[in-house]
């Protein structure tokens, strides 16, 4: 019946033990084909990924609606050879592209050169202009130390000068002291991935995989990755040299 039921297992081929609904159809290895879902192994990887396909609700038109395949791609085989970025892991994500740590700089804004990733007197995140004649306060605002992130030390935590921390609540990114809570280490954690420009870096939420640091409307939040040159921009930052 296209039913997607949850099970457990210690491998992906299994055994699977029950959660809650009867498991309809046993998750065969590979792509079968619409309307069959699927574990499926991304190649050269350890990373494993459920794939399925939906289709309109009783009584609309009966066509494809979503389906995970197409953010996926193939080798001439039949086999997942990578997948888009689309789709992320459902585990946590870490490592990535590579920022100095322990080392002042400010997050310059790939499609607006002259906003930095800034904090202001409310602790939420904006991209702000700062030049050479701004305040010190205001290059003060866009100076952070680059730490390694507090949930992963492969990834990366951002600190001002008061020595709050660079992280999202409720999807919007603010500047908070650390209240030494698992979620808070988590909140304030990025992976660094490629950027959409030679030399910048893209920011993913480590405990809201997808979600990736963008400024919209100048203000700074975490939103889902959107396959388009205008998210790719908005979510990219260049780490030069600080101002302050």
């Amino acid at each position: 019946n296209y039913r997607v039921a949850y099970a457990t297992g210690s491998s992906p081929t299994g055994p699977w033990t029950k959660r809650g609904v009867i498991l309809e159809k046993r998750l065969d290895l590979g792509i079968k084909g619409p309307g069959h879902h699927s574990v499926v192994q991304v190649q050269n990887t350890d990373d494993w990924y459920i794939a399925y396909h939906r289709f309109a609700i009783p009584g609309g038109d009966g066509t494809h609606r979503e389906t995970t395949v197409d953010k996926l791609e193939f080798d001439s085989g039949g086999l997942i050879k990578k997948v888009v970025p689309t789709l992320s892991s459902i585990t946590p994500v870490s490592g990535g592209a590579a920022l100095p740590t322990h080392t002042n700089r400010s997050l310059q804004s790939v499609n607006f050169t002259g906003r930095y990733a800034a904090v202001r007197s409310d602790s939420l995140g904006y991209v702000d202009p700062v030049t050479s004649s701004s305040t010190t306060a205001v290059k003060q605002s866009a100076t952070f130390t680059i730490v390694p992130g507090l949930a992963d030390s492969t990834c990366y935590s951002f600190r001002d000068s008061s020595g709050r921390y660079l992280r999202h609540k409720d999807y919007r990114i603010r500047f908070d002291a650390n209240n030494g809570t698992a979620t808070f280490s988590k909140d304030a954690t990025f992976c660094a991935r490629p950027g959409s420009a030679t030399g910048s870096v893209s920011l993913e939420s480590y405990n809201y995989p997808g979600r990736y640091l963008r400024h919209y409307n100048f203000e700074l939040r975490i939103d889902p990755f959107q396959d388009n040159a205008t998210f790719r921009a908005d979510s990219s930052f260049k780490a030069v040299n600080p101002w302050a």
